[in-house]
């Protein structure tokens, strides 16, 4: 098992091997660029701090894991827009 201390340097240099796996990744799910560099900036950040409950004994690849970080953001982001998209178009009229 890896100290946390360990763990924080894997990020280090996977943040090398798998910021443009991530980038293109977001983007194919919002289709915006600054969306996507957002929630890759958010998935680093959330990485860090749940870095502990990564486990490669439960059978979990860290690209993966990371991917798997960056899906959940994205969605909850893509799902946001749907909803002020929505309550834009909406408009209540006095008749």
């Amino acid at each position: 098992m890896l100290s946390r201390e360990d763990k924080l340097v894997r990020i280090e240099e996977s943040f090398v091997k798998y910021n443009k796996f991530l980038y293109h990744f977001a983007l194919s799910i919002l289709r915006n660029h600054e969306d996507a560099e957002e929630m890759v900036q958010d998935t680093w950040i959330r990485a860090c701090y749940y870095i502990d409950s990564y486990d490669e004994s439960k059978g979990a690849t860290y690209k993966g894991w990371l991917g798997t970080i960056c899906k959940r953001l994205c969605i909850t982001e893509f799902n946001h827009r749907k909803v002020i998209k929505y309550d834009f178009h909406f408009k209540y009229v006095d008749e």
